[in-house]
């Protein structure tokens, strides 16, 4: 749904026959740059998530840990999900959809250094903070699609939070009590949306 990285010189060799909606404003101009034309319909489609399932679990979990898949085995993730009420959510493997979005929906707050751990918890207004952990080496035109996502939710100045064995639990919960919810409008997103045979949550 967006460009994953605006540093790696790629150019499209066929444009597209017709393109509904993007992921944010950076991968629409990107698309603009190269002749393409891109209207300005942005969402993530998980943002629409919420449209078709609403979880009824209860809060059972203080802060909720999403890593991207390379950051699984750093140690400082493997530190911070032996706390006490903290969550390890995996981004992968699992047999029923439904249960990604019940685990984010257990905690209080998530921080995640994965876009989509991100993505559904904005959508189920559940506060997530992305973080970047240290050991873990990271490209900075990787973070192209995480400013492409909340540039679409009017988050402009978003910035990751670098943890390290320093960072405590208690920065961690003043930093998502500084959330602020985004603003999502998928209106415009369903209206292109190419699966006409879906109910809709009211």
């Amino acid at each position: 749904s967006g460009l994953l990285n605006n540093e790696m010189g790629f150019k499209i060799k066929s444009p597209p026959k017709q393109i509904l909606a993007v992921r944010g404003p950076l991968t629409r101009q990107w698309l603009l740059d190269q002749g393409i034309e891109c209207p300005e319909v942005y969402g993530d489609p998980a943002l629409l998530l919420p449209k078709f399932y609403l979880p009824k679990c209860k809060v059972n979990y203080r802060m909720g840990v999403i890593p991207h898949y390379i950051d699984v085995s750093n140690p400082i993730v493997e530190k911070i999900v032996k706390c006490e009420n903290v969550k390890f959510i995996r981004i992968n493997g699992y047999n029923d959809w439904h249960e990604f979005i019940n685990n984010i929906n257990e905690c209080d707050f998530v921080i995640s250094s994965s876009l989509h751990g991100l993505i559904v918890s904005e959508a189920y207004k559940v506060p997530a903070l992305w973080v970047k952990f240290s050991g873990t080496t990271y490209a900075d035109g990787w973070n192209f699609k995480f400013h492409d996502f909340y540039e679409s939710i009017q988050k402009y100045s978003a910035q990751p939070l670098y943890v390290n064995n320093d960072t405590t639990m208690e920065e961690l919960c003043f930093a998502a009590e500084r959330w602020v919810e985004g603003e999502i409008n998928t209106e415009k997103l369903l209206e292109v949306c190419p699966f006409k045979n879906f109910e809709i949550l009211k």
